[in-house]
């Protein structure tokens, strides 16, 4: 054993207090294991606003399909949707940032 029992124990502390940002990533990393979620973040982070058609023909999977996946992410708030008119649109939240940067992601 390498550590003193004081220093495990205070290790211990630390790590119990890292609970809720173990648990975001862990989630973050279930949401961004998807490939198409991180098409379409990396589009909005680019883009800043997009609706649902123009991301569906970017990337070529049906409209409903990109639906889908942009509630999941809007569960998350990743991304922020708009209605303007009979059309909705999404643009990114700050948070993309920080993950597309943890996932070494870069625009």
């Amino acid at each position: 054993m390498i550590l003193d029992k004081i220093k495990i124990t205070k290790e211990r502390i630390w790590l119990n207090n890292k609970h809720n940002v173990i648990k975001e990533f862990s989630i973050n990393g279930q949401l961004l294991s998807d490939p198409t979620r991180i098409k379409i973040l990396l589009l909005l982070k680019k883009q800043g606003i997009l609706c649902v058609t123009d991301i569906a023909d970017i990337i070529g999977i049906s409209i409903s399909a990109v639906s889908h996946q942009l509630s999941k992410l809007e569960s998350m708030n990743f991304v922020k949707s708009e209605k303007m008119g009979k059309t909705v649109c999404y643009s990114p939240d700050k948070k993309i940032t920080n993950v597309l940067k943890i996932a070494n992601l870069k625009i």
